[in-house]
């Protein structure tokens, strides 16, 4: 373990040398263009962030959450630069620049929040990654496979639960577990065997026939396990990750170029996000719109996509609405996400989440709602914000933080340990501390949710599922 330890303190020492050498390089550069300022800053936050959560005797996947959450900030600033926009003169009283400073606040805070929310020990990392490599690829494949399919019925079985839905759906990942797991052994192997290759193969295909751009889940499941299988930063880099960069920075672009006129093709022009045709139609669909994309298309897909992340819009309008518009709210948006946690069959009239009707109110900024069968959110850094203004709002954000490194360190530490807990506490880091642009409603009660669920599932499933997992295990 010392020798493990000691290598990662070198590693990260060599990471310290470039990410700074290449953050600090950016950020000058970033001073030369309209927003000075706020190009600096986003190009040295990542680095800052990474700084704070670094920890050599833990895998690296809370660095991944925060920097997930980070994307829409720095994107913000980069879409700006990109379109000549000056953020001092956006929106009247700076308010959009406040908004982008308030949200950088935010990102250290909530970085440090997590950061005192995990546990310090859990696991012998060495021994952990070993265990990895124990793992059969045929029997990982094959639970993949099952629970693949599991996912896709058991949405129907959770609607007869109504008591339950919600701790039954989460359940609906548990193939990530096992995607996790064959990543992580084929990086560590550095061996990619091809169920790796149909696993995300799979996972595109399947995303592209809904509604939302579901095929990059997979994408960030398989970023986590580099982050968990790399004791040295510099190795993040390594030359056989960057085709799938590519290959996602590819499929956004096409996604969001094809996204409107596909989504009318899905629900026939009916507005209701529901999908009435075959999966052979859609298949036909998208091998004639993907054999007519150009590198024109291409850009124009990248532009949207990039436009799409930048989610510091309805934050800022809610940052030029309160309180010069609207009074600051004094604790009333996260007290409802308090009263959400409570089930609905003990509480009949429970609020019924829906995120538009918060933006509607507070950001100036029409979106549609339930009636057009859509919610959009203002954000749970900008609820912050409407609760308490600046700096208070950074309070219920470090809280959020330490939530989520408590939560996901007590699932590690479910005995008997396996790097299936690994595999389980970084799904849970996914699927709710990654996303900035979700509300409060959603994020506190569904990191609950998920981590009721799943610690189920790692107490009375893990050890057997590790026993099969690994030679000697279950026939």
């Amino acid at each position: 373990m010392n020798t493990l330890s000691s290598a990662a303190k070198r590693g990260y020492s060599n990471w310290q040398t470039w990410g700074w050498s290449a953050s600090i390089f950016m950020a000058f550069w970033g001073l030369f263009t309209i927003n000075p300022i706020p190009s600096a800053i986003a190009a040295l936050l990542p680095m800052v962030l990474c700084s704070i959560l670094w920890n050599s005797k833990q895998p690296q996947v809370p660095i991944f959450a925060v920097w997930m959450q980070s994307f829409p900030v720095i994107a913000a600033v980069i879409n700006a630069n990109r379109i000549n926009l000056n953020l001092d003169s956006a929106l009247p009283n700076n308010a959009y620049l406040n908004t982008f400073l308030y949200a950088a606040s935010g990102m250290i805070v909530l970085a440090y929040g997590l950061r005192s929310g995990l546990l310090k020990s859990w696991a012998n990392q060495e021994e952990a990654l070993n265990g990895i490599l124990k793992i059969n690829d045929a029997r990982a494949f094959r639970l993949y496979i099952i629970f693949f399919g599991f996912s896709f019925i058991l949405p129907s079985v959770a609607y007869h639960f109504s008591a339950l839905t919600q701790f039954i759906l989460p359940l609906s990942l548990i193939r990530y577990f096992f995607a996790f797991l064959i990543f992580q052994k084929s990086l560590l192997s550095r061996h990619f065997p091809l169920i790796v290759f149909f696993i995300l193969l799979a996972e595109v295909a399947i995303g592209f026939t809904g509604f939302f751009s579901g095929f990059k889940t997979i994408f960030y499941v398989f970023a986590a396990a580099v982050l968990a299988s790399s004791i040295n930063p510099l190795k993040f880099l390594r030359p056989r990750i960057l085709p799938w960069i590519l290959a996602l920075v590819l499929l956004s672009s096409y996604w969001q170029f094809i996204k409107p006129p596909f989504r009318g093709f899905l629900d026939q022009g009916t507005n209701t996000q529901s999908v009435r045709i075959g999966y052979g139609e859609i298949a036909n669909f998208h091998l004639e719109q993907f054999s007519k994309f150009s590198f024109q298309n291409f850009l124009v897909g990248f532009d949207s996509g990039l436009e799409r992340i930048s989610y510091l819009d309805y934050f800022a309008g809610s940052v030029n609405h309160v309180p010069s518009l609207k009074p600051y709210q004094n604790g009333r948006l996260w007290s409802e996400a308090v009263q959400f946690l409570i089930p609905r069959f003990l509480n009949p009239n429970k609020l019924i989440a829906n995120d538009s009707d918060r933006t509607n109110q507070f950001s100036g900024q029409p979106v549609a709602g339930a009636d057009q069968g859509t919610s959009i959110s203002i954000g749970y850094f900008g609820e912050s914000y409407i609760d308490f203004g600046f700096p208070l709002m950074l309070l219920p954000i470090a809280l959020m933080g330490w939530i989520w490194g408590k939560l996901y360190s007590l699932i590690l530490l479910i005995k008997p340990f396996t790097p299936l807990n690994l595999a389980v506490a970084t799904l849970f880091l996914l699927s709710n501390a990654a996303s900035f642009e979700a509300s409060n409603l959603k994020l506190l009660s569904g990191s609950i949710i998920y981590f009721i669920s799943f610690s189920v599932f790692c107490r009375f499933f893990g050890s057997r599922f590790w026993r099969y997992l690994t030679p000697g295990g279950l026939p």
